[in-house]
């Protein structure tokens, strides 16, 4: 079996991810994302456990998950956990000049 990968993204870029989820579970990881959550979860206590329970937290990059706050904390979540995040930038237009220091030491990917 492959990694434990939690996915944080922001709901805009749901259609994109969604084929980054594909390809991920093709290669036999283990993906998690919000989508599991309906009404009535305690839905915050789970991100954080599934966080807590990663090998891998794939970062969705785009504008829009930059300007999430959710997605925003579940990053510094996973950086305070000391988990490895791979920052995957989902537009080809995409400037990394604008990325908040947090992201600045990291590679990403496309």
């Amino acid at each position: 079996m492959g990694l434990k990968i939690f996915i944080s993204y922001s709901r805009e870029d749901k259609e994109k991810v969604n084929k980054l989820v594909k390809d991920l579970t093709n290669l036999e990881h283990e993906v998690w994302m919000d989508n599991e959550l309906t009404g009535g979860h305690a839905w915050w206590g789970k991100i954080l456990n599934e966080i807590r329970g990663c090998d891998v937290m794939v970062f969705a990059l785009s504008g829009n998950s930059l300007n999430s706050s959710a997605c925003m904390l579940e990053h510094g979540y996973a950086t305070d956990l000391n988990k490895t995040i791979l920052p995957f930038v989902l537009d080809e237009n995409f400037s990394t000049n604008l990325l908040p220091s947090s992201f600045s030491t990291i590679q990403f990917v496309s």
